[in-house]
């Protein structure tokens, strides 16, 4: 048996094997007047740690279509989490001339401004995620300088706080 047929049949949608999760279920765990009525209590009785072992791969498989995405939507929250405590702490930290960058932001209220890739400042508060490098070509209208954004958790503290960026 070619292995790499049995992982295909195992990709099945999740409405599928939702079918045969209640399927197994029933033949497994239904009452025996039903099943004998359907003509299947033989077939259980014969088969049971088959159909057993088909139950327990078809939940496990159901299982992994259910989790996977909340698991997956809850590890994003936990780094979301945290890196807005990162950045809510750094903001608290800033030097001077942090300060006076970042006001540039907030008092224009813009999310883009353009600077220098070769200034110092700009690439710390970019290393904190704190801004980001919006574009790697540099405008026409700014030659020599990159568009840099304010990050979503800083925006969204420096324009509620910014008292943060005064002097």
């Amino acid at each position: 048996m070619d292995p790499s047929k049995l992982i295909e049949g195992l990709k099945l949608p999740p409405r599928i094997i939702l079918g045969i999760v209640i399927f197994l279920g029933l033949i497994l765990l239904g009452p025996d007047a039903l099943i004998a009525q359907i003509g299947l209590i033989e077939l259980r009785d014969q088969l049971r740690p088959w159909i057993g072992a088909a139950f327990v791969l078809a939940v496990s498989l159901l299982s992994v279509h259910v989790f996977a995405p909340v698991s997956k939507s809850l590890a994003a929250a936990i780094t979301r989490r945290r890196l807005g405590g990162a950045i809510a702490k750094r903001l608290r930290k800033l030097t001077p001339d942090e300060k006076l960058v970042l006001r540039a932001y907030v008092e224009n209220e813009t999310r883009t401004r353009y600077w220098g890739i070769d200034n110092g400042v700009i690439r710390g508060l970019e290393s904190t995620g704190i801004l980001y490098r919006a574009s790697n070509v540099s405008s026409g209208k700014h030659y020599g300088d990159f568009a840099f954004n304010v990050g979503d958790w800083a925006w969204e503290i420096l324009t509620k706080h910014p008292d943060l960026v005064q002097e």
